[in-house]
Order: C-alpha cells, then structure tokens, then sequence
C-alpha cells in the first residue's frame, strides 16, 4: 500500500493541518520528510518528499516565499509542513497564495509537533509498508509455486499471475505464437510489435492492446525461444508489487521450460538406444522388454508404425545437423518418433501413415523461402510393424525404397515406400533375404574388378547419377568428355559389360544397388 499525504494528516498525535483547499492532494504519494532551511532545497530533498521549515530563511520575503513554492511544485515534491508558534505565528499569505494557485499541499505544523515526530512516523510507516508488501509478495508467489504441481504447470502460472495483478498475461515463442494466455489471445502481429519494442530496448515501453506491456525472456532461455508478456496497469515498472511477482513467474516458467527440455533430450537418448539396439537385431526373448520401453516413450503399436531411412541432403555437413534436420521435420509436424543414427544415416521409427510423412516434406518445401536453398531429405519407408523383433528387417526395406529414389534422380523431399518398389526393388528386397546373408554381395560382385579402382568406381556412379549424360557426368567429375571416354571404355572393358546396351546398363544399375544397400548395411545393418 502507498502512504499518501491523507495518511499523514489523518495521525492525530502531530495535529498538522492542511491549509490549502485542494481535496485531492490527499492523495499525493509520501515516501519521507526533511527538514532544512537553505536555497534551493529540492537539491537535498527527493521526489515524492516533504519539506519541512518554520520559515527563518524567507521571513518577510513575499517573493522568496513564492519561489519556494514553485521550486517545490516543479522539482515533484509533495507537500511543504510549515511549523508555527516559533519564528512566525502563521503560514505567511504568500505561500498560501502561491501554493492555492500551483494546486500544491501545504500544511501547519503546531509547535507542540517537533519536526523529527514526522520524519520518525513516516519513517515507522514506509518500513512497515515495506513489510506489508514482502508479506503479500511471498504470498503470491508461494500461490505461482504452487502452480508447478498442476498438470499444464505454464497454463496455470499464466492464469494465477493474471489473477493476482488484474493483468493480462500470456506466454508466446519469439516469433509471437501465443503458447498460453489468461483470457483473450491478441492478434499475433500486435504480439509481435511488443516484442520488437523489447528488442529494440524499449522494454518498459512496450505496448499491447493500447496497455502498457512488460516483455520478459525466460531466464535460462538464452535463444530467446519463449517470453512472458504482461500488459495492464500494473506492468508497469515502478508498481513495487508487481515487478517481483513478474520477475518470479518468469523465473517459473523458465525452470518448467528447462525442466522438460532435459526431459525431452533424456527420452531422446533412451529412444535412440532403444532403436539403434532393436536395428542391430535382437532374440524373441527381448522384444516385449524393448516393446514395452518403446510404448513409454509415447509411440503405440495399434497404430501404424514403420522404420523410415533418409538420405542425408547436399549441404549438410555433418551426422548431427542431418538429425536435427530430420528431428524438427517430424516435430514440427506431431509425428512421434524415435530417431538415431544408423550407418551416418538418420533412421527413425515413426508412427503414422506414411501419406502424413510425404505431406510434411511436401508442406516442408512449399513453406521455403524462395531461393532459401532449404535442404529437404527424401525418405524410404519400410513395411508396418507390430514389434522392435521386426525393426531390422523394415530397416531393410527402409533402404531399398530409398535407394529406388536415389536411383530414379527422384527430388529432394520424395516418400517412398517399400511397397512401391519397381522390379528392381523387389529383386534386391528378396536377395536380401537369402538366408545365407549373401544375397546383395552376389548381385554386387560384378563390380569386384573396380574395388581396387576407386576413380572408375566413382565414374560409374557418377555416370548413372546423371542419367547416362556424359556432359553432366564430365562436369560433375571435372573431367574432360574424352577422359570420360577412356574411363567408361576401361570400365566396360574391366567388367565385361557393353554399358549402350539395355542388358549391361541393367546389369551395372542392379549391382550400384546392391552394392549401396550391403555397404550401407544389407542384412547386417551396417555391422560387417
């Protein structure tokens, strides 16, 4: 509670009595009183103070009594107490004309009232004041602590801080989507216009629905990732209440933030051990263990499951940012997933229609600044499954749709599924599960006469990359057409092939297949 001037009147023990006849001046804010007798006293006397005098230094001196006056009124001082009975006997005319005329509090001070009664009696209020406010401070945030143990800890925080204040109070990201609010969600450009005035240093200038607006990052959230905004009359930076009871749910909601920040990256860890071991192959015996770890972590079998392989995009330099890539791809999009690394490749456990998965790298692409060069990864899905027990073998299938697209230049961003494979597809599919495991090494090893040639091996794929176009294979490799001549005709030469014809063009694609899927893993996953 404020102590005003009213409060100090109205203690009968010091009998002063105001002498100009402005009601409202009772309701000016008293922080303290001084006592002096020199010029230009607003020097030594703060805002929102009193000054305290009997008069010796302007005894007389109508004009001086005057400036008194207007130098008070001007330099924000609330009221002058002028003592009687000791130098003069009355509040001389010229201050009582000056201050009626400014609107400006003065009042008598009896000589039975020793200057330093005042001084000690606003002093006992201001410190009992001070008090009062730490009590109901600790109250209010004792009640946002309590908002921790509820179900949706921001929501309530939110809520309870708005109720508190009488504000309005919402949590939004930095980019202005509002995660909760109290009442009536803004407009999210108004949002964020108050958070371009936070940024632009301006935080207590803020606005936000014509209402002042305190703008808040969450301490520990050194992105900048979500903010409080707080908009009403109390925002404000000066309310003494107020500002300690923003601060701590601010700090709250930061603590919850981090709180299921280290949350999420623990589950991450889990399911990425969890898949990485069902991927490597597991007995019977384990499945219902890892099953049962997998349905923890939030992913369901009664519904659509399958191991999803990606490719990693040009332009992305490392096995981390490729994941990260994949993770807010599936995140954004409310796809629950487990997600490691598998081979240098991004593999996930996904659950959903694969339709949902094409429509997210589709919405990926379309949302793209244009010219932005946004890496996009293609995706090979591999058939349903009900259990961990059969991870290993849709990573199979996983890959081969994958390498389908790679093989038929399809774009960045393409789905394919395991059922969609061509003939070439469900060929490998199936000399992969040989059950002597060699399979894809067979249908590879009409390659083996290269292996030690690395630069022809390059040239080959090279070559099929571009479709058969020598001048894009020549440019692509920095080559010369005729060095590219010589090569292919060695390649041709060393593999018994005749590359033109249908027969040799088919035979080299399948064994570049085979070839990718059992380096990449084959049967074994990528553990020979």
């Amino acid at each position: 509670m404020q102590l005003t001037l009213g409060n100090l009147l109205d203690e009968r023990e010091l009998g002063l009595t105001l002498v100009t006849s402005d009601a409202s001046a009772r309701e000016r804010p008293v922080r303290g009183a001084h006592a002096i007798e020199v010029a230009a006293p607003t020097r030594w006397i703060p805002e929102d103070w009193v000054m305290l005098t009997n008069g010796l230094r302007v005894r007389g001196r109508g004009d001086d009594q005057r400036r008194l006056i207007a130098e008070l009124d001007d330099g924000g001082q609330t009221a002058l107490g002028w003592a009687v009975g000791l130098v003069l006997q009355r509040v001389p005319q010229a201050i009582v004309d000056e201050a009626e005329r400014r609107a400006f509090p003065v009042f008598l001070v009896p000589i039975e009232t020793a200057f330093h009664q005042i001084i000690s009696f606003l002093h006992d209020a201001r410190t009992s004041e001070d008090m009062v406010v730490m009590r109901r401070i600790m109250s209010m945030e004792e009640y946002l602590m309590d908002a921790l143990q509820q179900r949706r800890p921001e929501r309530a925080i939110v809520s309870r801080l708005a109720s508190l204040l009488d504000v309005d109070a919402l949590l939004a990201t930095g980019g202005g989507e509002v995660l909760e609010a109290s009442g009536r969600v803004p407009a999210e450009e108004d949002v964020r216009a108050a958070i371009g005035a936070a940024d632009d240093g301006d935080r207590d200038g803020a606005q936000l629905g014509g209402r002042a607006a305190a703008v808040l990052p969450l301490p520990g959230d050194e992105a900048g990732d979500q903010l409080l905004i707080v908009s009403g009359r109390r925002a404000a930076a000066g309310d003494p209440l107020a500002r300690p009871v923003i601060r701590r749910a601010a700090q709250l909601l930061g603590l919850v933030a981090q709180g299921r920040a280290h949350r999420d990256e623990n589950a991450r860890a889990r399911g990425a051990d969890v898949l990485r071991r069902a991927l490597r192959g597991i007995a019977p015996a384990q499945a219902a263990g890892l099953d049962a770890e997998v349905s923890a972590l939030g992913l369901d079998f009664g519904e659509p499951v399958h191991v999803v392989a990606w490719s990693v995009p040009a332009g992305v330099a490392s096995e981390t940012a490729a994941l990260a890539l994949v993770r807010e791809l599936l995140s954004a999009n409310g796809l629950r997933h487990l997600l490691t690394a598998h081979g240098e490749q991004p593999v996930t456990l996904v659950q959903g229609d694969p339709a949902l998965l094409a429509e997210a790298l589709l919405g990926a692409g379309e949302s793209a600044t244009p010219g932005a060069g946004r890496p996009l990864p293609s995706a090979g899905v591999g058939r349903r499954i009900d259990s961990l027990r059969d991870a290993r073998r849709s990573l199979h299938d996983a890959r081969l749709a994958l390498a389908q697209a790679r093989a038929t230049s399809a774009p960045d961003g393409t789905v394919v599924r395991f059922d969609q494979l061509d003939p070439v597809g469900q060929l490998l599919a199936a000399a992969s599960g040989e059950e002597d495991g060699q399979g894809l090494r067979r249908l590879a090893g009409l390659l083996d006469p290269i292996r030690d040639q690395p630069h022809l091996l390059a040239t080959l794929s090279s070559w099929i990359d571009c479709g058969q176009n020598s001048n894009e294979t020549a440019a692509r490799l920095h080559l010369h057409r005729n060095s590219l001549r010589y090569r292919l005709a060695r390649i041709e030469e060393l593999l018994g092939v005749v590359l033109e014809t249908p027969r040799g063009l088919a035979n080299v694609q399948l064994a570049l297949l085979a070839d990718e899927l059992d380096a990449g893993g084959g049967d074994a996953a990528g553990e020979r």
